[in-house]
């Protein structure tokens, strides 16, 4: 989801606009720099990679690999800093143009010619000096092979270089983008899974046996041959499923680009063959031969590599069969597991993006403003807001908070059976002795309460978990105990639970009419700045702006005089939940 973050302020100087891209660990912006006025691309360790200890040492890694290479073909790091609620970003130049992987679906999909001239009306890639696809092909990958040499000479390789990971310049130029999975001949602290990062079609057969960490230079070789591979035959090395590709890799060698792309010049199977070998000790002994060899070709100069010959690869496949079938399993159980990880990867996404997006429409202030004003009047509005809440639960992601914000508001409509069975949901996911005594104090509610002053909170069992701590705080204001709530929502646990996040903002505005009978104008408009910040964050923490930080920028802007804004978002509030408090 695509989201605009008009005040959104890091680091004292970078204002967020629009979210370009996302990846495994981090959601990318792109950002005004207003000390510099230029604008910027800003990653942002994203919301689920907050509590993991490799991500902060992936993203940290990312950025040291960045501000020691200085090269036209790889992205170039600005600043780094952290934001208000602890995520690390790193702010990088803005790359205008189109990533090889669009180049290549675009070229796949229409089936493209060999005059390269279709790249500036198809994606605005200007520039380009080739007359063939082929030379223009054959160039990207040596001034690519140049960055990576830059990087190598500074100790850093790559290890993830693929055609997502590089983009192409408006002016026609390529970029290496993502060293988040980088590392140094030096790094003793990677892990196993660490050595197998990557993505399976362009990892060198060695990753899967735990070499990765003696080869680290003909990774890199391996890799940018196995993108150049894909442009010149507009098809991976290995196609299939991960698990096929997997097999694949230890069991064969890449079936010969000569065969998929007829005419394709000797030199340049050469070249690919020997950057493909299997055996580390057999590739280009660097990048930098790499690279000569492909500016030989270029130049129509003899290479150093020589083409396998046909007799030489039906020996190597003598060789190999009479162990396919154990490495072939060994393969397969290892594709099986990597296939199970990321089907649970691909399902917890999926329902984290679906809980998202119905959070996103809950209404502001649901089930904590006044006793009176909490019965949603209106059938229809009331129907729609149930049928939200019912979205939330079935998206499967956070139930703590979705049983929770149905059963309150179930109760507060007078439902008292339905949110008895969802509290029970809660006390359950829970597993305290808090969260089983809390189930039962609403399993005691008379059948005619309707609303959360009835409930018996006292003298419940000490909250012993984080989620704990959001329900005591969630219910303290339900029962309008404002002052006591914001000690229990800010266990530092809680980063992740939007929900949390957004009530403890909540109280935060408890000070707001304080200063304004004070009448303290500029204390107030220092508190709401920073709150203005706040809201901000938390918006490009998770990613997207909901009905309740909506409401929460329409109120700091009211205190600021800012009217015309204020009611702007609270436009934007109501789009987003109709019936909003």
């Amino acid at each position: 989801m695509e989201a605009e973050f008009d005040d959104s302020l890091l680091g004292g100087r970078y204002r967020l606009k629009q979210q370009i891209g996302q990846g495994a660990m981090g959601v990318v912006y792109r950002a005004e720099d207003l000390d510099l006025g230029r604008e910027v691309a800003l990653k942002l360790l994203h919301g689920r990679s907050l509590t993991s200890p490799n991500a902060f040492a992936r993203f940290d890694r990312e950025a040291d690999a960045l501000a020691k290479i200085s090269h036209d073909s790889v992205v170039t790091i600005f600043d780094r800093g952290t934001s208000p609620t602890g995520a690390p970003f790193i702010v990088m130049e803005l790359i205008k143009g189109a990533s090889l992987s669009e180049v290549l679906a675009s070229a796949k999909l229409e089936g493209r010619h060999d005059n390269p001239a279709w790249l500036r009306d198809s994606l605005g890639i200007d520039g380009i000096q080739e007359t063939s696809l082929l030379r223009l092909f054959m160039r990207w990958s040596a001034e690519l092979a140049n960055g990576l040499s830059a990087a190598h000479a500074a100790g850093i390789f790559h290890r993830d270089v693929k055609p997502s990971n590089i983009i192409i310049r408006q002016n026609g130029t390529p970029v290496l983008l993502d060293f988040g999975i980088a590392a140094s001949l030096a790094d003793e602290s990677l892990t196993q899974a660490e050595s197998t990062l990557g993505t399976p079609a362009y990892m060198p057969p060695e990753t899967l046996s735990r070499q990765e960490n003696k080869s680290l230079p003909a990774h890199d070789v391996y890799s940018l041959t196995a993108t150049l591979y894909h442009l010149l035959t507009l098809r991976p090395p290995y196609e299939g499923s991960p698990q096929e590709v997997l097999a694949a890799l230890v069991t064969r060698e890449p079936v010969p680009a000569v065969n998929v792309r007829a005419g394709l010049p000797r030199d340049a199977q050469a070249i690919l063959d020997c950057g493909l070998a299997r055996q580390p000790q057999k590739r280009y002994p660097s990048i930098e031969a790499f690279e000569r060899d492909v500016r030989s070709f270029l130049a129509f100069e003899p290479i150093k590599a020589r083409p396998i010959s046909a007799a030489s690869r039906a020996f190597r496949r003598f060789r190999r069969s009479r162990v396919a079938v154990a490495v072939a399993l060994a393969a397969l159980l290892f594709g099986l597991l990597t296939v199970a990880q990321t089907t649970r990867a691909r399902r917890a996404e999926t329902a984290r993006a679906a809980f998202h997006e119905s959070f996103a429409h809950v209404p502001a202030n649901l089930g904590i403003v006044g006793m009176a004003n909490r019965v949603i009047a209106d059938a229809e509005l009331a129907e729609g807001v149930e049928d939200r809440l019912d979205q939330l639960v079935a998206a499967g992601h956070q139930p703590v908070t979705s049983y929770a914000l149905r059963a309150a508001f179930r109760l507060d409509h007078g439902n008292v059976p339905g949110s008895v069975d969802d509290m029970s949901q809660v006390a359950d996911a829970l597993g305290t002795p808090y969260g089983r005594a809390l189930g039962e104090r609403y399993s005691a509610l008379p059948r005619d309460a309707n609303n959360a002053g009835e409930l018996d909170l006292e003298d419940l069992p000490a909250p012993s978990s984080a989620l704990d701590h959001y329900m005591v705080g969630f219910h303290q204001l339900r029962q309008l105990k404002y002052g006591d709530a914001a000690k229990w929502l800010e266990h530092p646990e809680l980063q992740e639970v939007r929900h949390a996040q957004e009530l403890l903002l909540l109280t935060r505005t408890l000070i707001f009419g304080q200063l304004h009978g004070q009448e303290k104008f500029d204390e107030l408009y220092q508190a709401t700045q920073l709150f203005i910040e706040e809201v901000t964050a938390i918006e490009g923490f998770f990613g997207y702006r909901s009905a309740m930080t909506a409401h929460f920028l329409a109120l700091a802007n009211v205190h600021q005089n800012r009217r015309g804004q204020a009611i702007a978002y609270c436009d934007q509030g109501i789009a987003l939940a109709p019936a909003s408090h």
